[in-house]
């Protein structure tokens, strides 16, 4: 019926695939080693701002592939 639905359905499981697994997951695990856990080690420079933003860019591209796709 819809001769594009394999390449939209590529497009959405890419940025939501994406987002999530280089970019939500990777500033959670920071987050915790650094705040819950008391890590020393700083791979990724910057605070708890730092991270928030990251965290925020990469939910806010996920979030707008939702709404895009409504």
């Amino acid at each position: 019926l819809s001769p594009n639905i394999f390449m939209m359905a590529l497009d959405y499981a890419g940025a939501f695939g994406a987002a999530i697994l280089f970019g939500i997951i990777p500033v959670a695990m920071a987050w915790k080693v650094r705040y819950k856990l008391g890590g020393k080690e700083r791979i990724f420079p910057g605070g708890k701002i730092a991270l928030f933003l990251l965290g925020l860019c990469f939910l806010s591209i996920v979030l707008l592939k939702v709404f895009r796709g409504i």
